[in-house]
C-alpha cells in the first residue's frame, strides 16, 4: 500500500512517514507539503490513500479534498483528515464531499493506526467483491 501524508508542518509529515514506515504494512509513505504539491503527486503517482491537513498554504486541504472527488481516478481514493482546527463547517463540507475518516491534532499513533487498518479492511472487502 501507498499513502500520502499531506501537512504543511514538515515535523509532523516526517513524524507520520516514520511511524508509518516502521508498522511494516506500507510499500511506500510519500510527503507533500502544501495541497498544490499533493495535487500534483495524486496526478502522477498512484496512492492507496492520503492523510490530510486541512489548513496548508497554496490550497487548503477541502480544495485538496474536491479535486480528488472531481477527477475520475481519485474520487474513491480514501482520505483521512487531520487538523488541530475543527470547526463545524469544515467537518460538515468534508462530511458532504464523502470524507468519513477524521483525526484531531494531536493525535495518538494507536488512534491513527486504527483508522488506517479501517480503510485497509474496507479496501480489502471492497477488492474481494469484485
Amino acid at each position: 500500500m501507498d499513502i500520502l501524508v499531506v501537512d504543511d508542518e514538515i515535523e509532523i509529515c516526517q513524524f507520520i512517514q516514520n511511524f508509518l514506515e516502521k508498522s511494516g504494512k506500507f510499500d511506500s509513505v510519500v510527503e507533500a507539503h502544501d495541497g498544490t504539491e499533493a495535487i500534483n503527486k495524486l496526478l502522477n503517482q498512484h496512492f492507496d490513500m492520503v492523510i490530510l491537513d486541512i489548513i496548508m498554504p497554496k490550497r487548503g486541504g477541502i480544495e485538496v479534498v474536491k479535486a480528488i472527488k472531481n477527477n475520475a481516478k481519485l474520487k474513491n481514493l480514501p482520505i483521512i483528515i487531520i487538523s488541530g482546527n475543527f470547526q463545524g463547517d469544515v467537518v460538515k463540507e468534508a462530511m458532504q464531499l464523502g470524507v468519513k475518516h477524521m483525526l484531531a491534532k494531536p493525535f495518538k499513533n494507536v488512534d491513527l493506526m486504527s483508522k488506517l487498518e479501517e480503510i485497509i479492511d474496507d479496501l480489502q472487502s471492497i477488492k474481494m467483491a469484485s
